[in-house]
């Protein structure tokens, strides 16, 4: 098999030892895998050294926080298979994935393939994205709006499966970072990831691989969880929160508006999607409620009492100076992609 595994942190590092066991139950003993650890405190090490010692793979220690695109840039640079799958650290593997994915892309010259991606741990399995595409459209201020749309987006596997999956077509426009396959030579053409993006990172991969020439496909027998409602502990919230800090949302909206001519208002940026996910990851900290109290005014009210120390654990580190930044798209670089207004 000519591909090759990279692991990089999404918003935490305490589930990544268990991810790599699960990992390791999936594939060959001779595929190439290339963890970054991202800035992994000490006893996280410990395990990964521990598991490297019974499964070798290649650990790339940072001595400071590293955010996922620049993660994934190190990664590349250690890849030298045709192929290579980009995966967050927080996955659980279904048997049988990595093949599928390769056999998809070899069979339809795919530049990318997507997986089935599941959100939980949930019974049955709910989907969180099985291929996606956008919405290009005018407002009423002649402005162009870009939305991106998962297939199947919180549809539960038996439904989806009895659908043959009729809404999840082969040929799709976006794939997720959660865990995608990704010829590696297509992607050092487009100049690699940009590290100015927290947000939208996969949409701008996604893109530039379309302008390029390249075409998306979607392979529904690999699957992967993204382990998302994981109670998060104290020790997660430093680096959750470096990522996930509002001033880098602000950077991402703007970036990627600049670079597809689309309108984002930046305004909205401290109430928008980066909130919202702030809010639902401190919401695994309150005690479990009675259902007759499980009600979000109550959860919020809460919330208050535990946000002060939660966001006191936020390091604040500096963002890098000099992030690598691809080339700007053409001016007409949706079009090239295939995304037409609607």
């Amino acid at each position: 098999m000519n591909a090759s595994l990279s692991v990089v942190p999404r918003e935490r590092f305490r589930q990544l030892p268990h991810s790599l066991r699960s990992l390791f139950k999936t594939i060959d003993e001779n595929v190439p895998v290339i963890v970054v650890d991202g800035g992994a405190p000490e006893h996280i090490r410990k395990e990964l050294c521990a598991l490297c010692a019974k499964r070798p793979f290649e650990l790339v220690e940072c001595e400071d926080f590293t955010l996922p695109n620049k993660a994934r840039n190190v990664a590349l640079d250690w890849v030298e298979t045709k192929y290579v799958a980009f995966c967050d650290n927080d996955l659980d593997y279904w048997p049988g994935w990595l093949d599928a994915l390769v056999e998809n892309a070899e069979a339809n010259g795919s530049a990318a393939v997507a997986p089935l991606i599941f959100i939980g741990p949930s019974d049955p399995p709910k989907i969180h994205h099985a291929g996606g595409s956008f919405v290009f459209r005018k407002d009423k201020a002649d402005h162009r709006l870009l939305f991106e749309v998962h297939h199947y987006d919180n549809v539960r596997l038996p439904e989806a499966e009895a659908d043959k999956f009729g809404k999840a077509p082969l040929d799709h426009k976006n794939f997720e970072y959660h865990c995608v396959l990704v010829d590696a030579e297509a992607m050092r053409a487009v100049g690699g990831h940009d590290e100015r993006l927290i947000m939208h990172e996969h949409l701008d991969s996604s893109l530039r691989l379309m302008v390029a020439g390249g075409h998306l496909t979607f392979e529904p027998s690999a699957r992967v969880m993204y382990r998302a409602f994981v109670r998060f502990e104290d020790e997660d919230w430093p680096y959750f929160l470096f990522r996930w800090a509002l001033h880098r949302a602000e950077t991402s909206d703007r970036v990627f508006a600049e670079n597809w001519g689309v309108y984002n208002d930046l305004s909205k940026s401290r109430s928008g999607w980066i909130s919202l996910h702030r809010e639902r990851a401190m919401f695994t900290r309150l005690p479990r409620l009675p259902k007759q109290l499980n009600r979000p005014k109550i959860k919020r009210a809460l919330l208050k009492f535990y946000q002060p120390h939660i966001l006191s654990l936020d390091t604040k580190q500096p963002d890098d100076e000099a992030p690598l930044v691809p080339p700007k798209p053409p001016a007409d670089g949706l079009q090239k992609a295939g995304i037409e207004l609607s």
